[in-house]
């Protein structure tokens, strides 16, 4: 291995690594975090929570195709003269494949996490008309 290719591993790996500390400090906020940031600290309610939900499953999906584009890259890089060696496709056709692979991914990644992130926002809204009766009852009594 030539030290080009030795220093881009590293470079590879260090930024899979900055990636994984970022995207598990993302997946440290939970539901319950984020209503209680939502209603209690800003007084705002759904529209906060429906914000931050949204934010955290766009970075999930950003997590995902993070660790999908060092899965492609680790090998190719590793094992350069192999892969090298396979004639796929002219640059225009090798290009226009990679660039339709990553935006398929990408749509159907966007697309899974509008419909979690819809059941999310929906749970919260559900959660609170539930406690909101429950508040007033214990008000009159």
């Amino acid at each position: 291995m030539n030290l080009a290719t030795l220093l881009d591993l590293l470079s590879l790996l260090l930024g899979l690594f900055s990636g994984a500390f970022f995207c598990i400090g993302v997946l440290h906020l939970k539901q319950d975090s984020v209503e209680a940031i939502a209603f209690s600290m800003w007084q705002k309610g759904i529209t906060i929570a429906s914000e931050l939900v949204a934010q955290k499953y766009d970075f999930v999906a950003g997590a995902i195709l993070l660790f999908a584009a060092f899965a492609f890259q680790f090998p190719a890089k590793v094992w350069s003269a192999y892969f090298s060696s396979i004639e796929v496709a002219s640059i225009s056709c090798g290009v226009a494949l990679a660039l339709s692979v990553a935006l398929l991914f990408a749509v159907v990644l966007r697309f899974l996490t509008q419909i979690h992130c819809k059941k999310a926002i929906q749970e919260i809204r559900d959660r609170k008309a539930q406690q909101e009766p429950e508040a007033q009852g214990k008000g009159r009594s």
